[in-house]
Formats: C-alpha cells, sequence, structure tokens
C-alpha cells in the first residue's frame, strides 16, 4: 500500500465503497506527487508473500478487485508501472533509473 490517497481510494473502490467527499476534496488541496511508483506483482505471487509474512491475511479475490481497482483509478496512466516480482536489488535499480529519467535522481 502506499502512503497517499490512491490507496484509500483503490480501497474503497476494490470494497464497493462511494468515494465520499473528503478524498476528492484533499486530492485538489494536497500537492501532487511528483511520481508515484505502482509495484505490478501477479496476485498469486503477492497472496504467496503475504501469506509468508504470517502477519495479515487477504484472499486471491480481494487482492484481485483491489488490483483492477487501482488500474481503474483516474491517474492510474500516470503511474510507472514497475515489475515486482523481480528482486528486491533489480527493483531498486528500477526506481533508481526511472527517478533520473523524472530528473529526481538522488543527490
Amino acid at each position: 500500500m502506499d502512503r497517499y490517497l490512491h490507496c484509500q481510494l483503490a480501497l474503497r473502490r476494490a470494497r464497493g465503497l462511494r468515494v465520499g467527499r473528503l478524498l476528492p476534496f484533499l486530492l485538489t488541496v494536497l500537492p501532487t506527487p511528483d511520481v508515484v511508483f505502482y509495484f505490478d506483482v501477479p496476485v498469486d505471487v503477492a497472496h504467496a508473500r503475504i501469506t509468508g509474512r504470517a502477519v495479515d491475511t487477504e484472499t486471491i479475490e480481494h487482492l484481485q478487485r483491489f488490483d483492477d481497482a487501482y488500474q481503474g483509478l483516474d491517474a492510474f496512466p500516470s503511474f510507472i508501472v514497475l515489475d515486482a516480482s523481480r528482486s528486491a536489488e533489480e527493483l531498486v535499480e528500477d526506481m533508481l533509473q526511472e527517478l533520473g529519467m523524472c530528473g529526481l535522481g538522488l543527490q
């Protein structure tokens, strides 16, 4: 989950809840993120990772609805989609490369 409003919007959509008034309002007043990475991973892999952590539980159906909800967000086309089934090292390298391409490389 991210720490911006996109997560809450997708979660509400996945659960069949209305967006309400607060979240859309906050989107208009909070600064727009410079970059949003979407860590794309097959649902079965995500489910195995969650189950393996043994901290919480999710159904495969919920994870699929959540993924669909994210991809249905108006802002999704602006997200940078990364293959999160790759190793952590490769994923970090991808992120750094994308940040450099956006002119947001680390100093």
